[in-house]
């Protein structure tokens, strides 16, 4: 048998991964860094697409905190830092955040 017997694309399927960063409250640059740390841990065992918790790039926390634009600016930050280093991953994630759409923020 050949490596790429064990490759499940070669069969028809993918491999899913789910995984929990270790976060820091209200921190996404330390919360994206641990993001991108599994992504690469991912990519190197042949995960075709992962998932993130909700929320994972802001934490938890109390709901009046997810209304400070400071860290609103902080999230859209590194999901366009995450965006930008996927064009060199073979994977596809979604990550979990706070985002604002049409005058709304949704989880």
């Amino acid at each position: 048998m050949t490596a790429d017997f064990f490759d499940p694309a070669r069969h028809g399927f993918l491999r899913l991964g789910v995984c929990t960063p270790r976060v820091r409250l209200a921190d996404p640059a330390i919360n994206g860094a641990a993001s991108e740390a599994l992504l690469r841990q991912a990519e190197a065992a042949g995960v075709s697409v992962l998932l993130f918790p909700e929320l994972g790039l802001s934490a938890y926390a109390i709901d009046d905190l997810f209304q400070q634009e400071t860290l609103l600016i902080a999230v859209d930050a590194e999901i366009a830092r995450l965006v930008a280093l996927s064009k060199d991953l073979k994977l596809m994630f979604a990550v979990g955040a706070p985002l604002r759409h049409r005058g709304l923020l949704y989880n």
